[in-house]
């Protein structure tokens, strides 16, 4: 009879576990990654050289082709603001999109700068310098 028991609770134990590895990888495949090629820059950059038709490209032209996708006439900042809104880290109002952070925004801030801190990354990100 114990060991019916044990049979059980190990079932259990296996069925939660299997349960919990699929979920962490679903949300790894399906948050993190996405994630990570939508707003790398790096992503970006190695997009950029593999269409570039010859296969090299300047500094300055990479600088300047930058500017012209990440400035405020793209569609990435708008995109960006939308995306921070319907998050709810954000206010938005008016005509004139005046901007706020809300208290989610601000935890979300802090959240940034700390795993920033902590993988020593670049605090010009984190910190919007």
């Amino acid at each position: 009879m114990v060991s019916g028991v044990q049979d059980v609770k190990v079932r259990k134990s296996l069925y939660m576990s299997s349960i919990a590895a699929v979920v962490s990888t679903q949300l790894f495949f399906l948050s993190f990654i996405p994630l990570t090629v939508d707003r790398s820059f790096s992503v970006w950059l190695l997009a950029r050289l593999d269409g570039a038709e010859l296969k090299t490209v300047t500094v300055e032209t990479l600088e300047k082709d930058a500017k012209e996708f990440f400035l405020a006439n793209s569609v990435e900042i708008n995109r960006r603001l939308d995306e921070q809104e319907r998050l709810g880290n954000l206010d938005v109002y008016g005509g004139s999109r005046s901007i706020s952070l809300t208290s989610r925004g601000k935890f979300q801030a802090l959240i940034n700068r700390i795993v920033c801190d902590f993988f020593g990354l670049q605090k010009k990100y984190a910190n919007g310098e």
